[in-house]
């Protein structure tokens, strides 16, 4: 599990970064450029789980529909009829708002960073000495690992509430299964 945001702001990165010791910066440089391609990573991965859950409850949705559509229309007992309505549009429910949650954790966003063109080729920066620059594309990749990250953060929320409304979805089905299976054997067959 990733570690909560850290609090240092960009002015005590540079501060913190004020060392000559070259080793130091490159490894601090080093690490920073990591972290950004990590949390490019991991904004895929929690993309592809998403786009998975947003397939399969898809075909569930699409399932319960057309299967609940034929089964309510046979029941003719009023108390196995409200039983199985109120199943089905739980579980219609809960399938919608996982679905809900799930294209939120995908959508589209204008406000994840990548490196740029005026971050590599700020001009007064890249007149100075390595170290200097360096130090500087460090606190810009601190800067754009920290924005990136409360992004996968958010994702992952819409993610887990998601798959827990699912979860609901899915055990409603399972009851309405229950249900029918009562009904088909207590009336013997629909």
């Amino acid at each position: 599990m990733q570690d909560k945001k850290c609090n240092i702001n960009i002015d005590e990165v540079l501060e913190r970064l004020r060392t000559d010791d070259k080793d130091i910066i490159d490894n601090i440089y080093s690490i920073c450029y990591d972290l950004i391609k990590q949390e490019g990573e991991r904004c895929a991965g929690l993309d592809d789980k998403a786009y998975s859950l947003i397939g399969i409850v898809g075909v569930c949705i699409t399932l319960v529909f057309g299967f609940g559509g034929i089964l309510i229309k046979e029941i003719k007992d009023p108390f196995w009829l409200i039983i199985m309505v109120i199943l089905y549009l739980g579980t219609i429910m809960f399938a919608f708002v996982s679905l809900f949650f799930a294209l939120n954790a995908v959508k589209a966003r204008s406000d994840f960073r990548s490196i740029n063109d005026e971050d590599i080729f700020h001009k007064e920066m890249t007149q100075k000495d390595v170290s200097t620059y360096r130090r500087y594309l460090a606190a810009h990749f601190w800067q754009i690992y920290q924005n990136n990250f409360e992004i996968n953060e958010t994702k992952g929320s819409y993610l887990k509430k998601s798959f827990r409304m699912f979860l609901l979805s899915i055990a409603l089905l399972f009851l309405t299964a229950l249900a029918i299976s009562n009904f088909a054997l207590l009336k013997g067959g629909l």
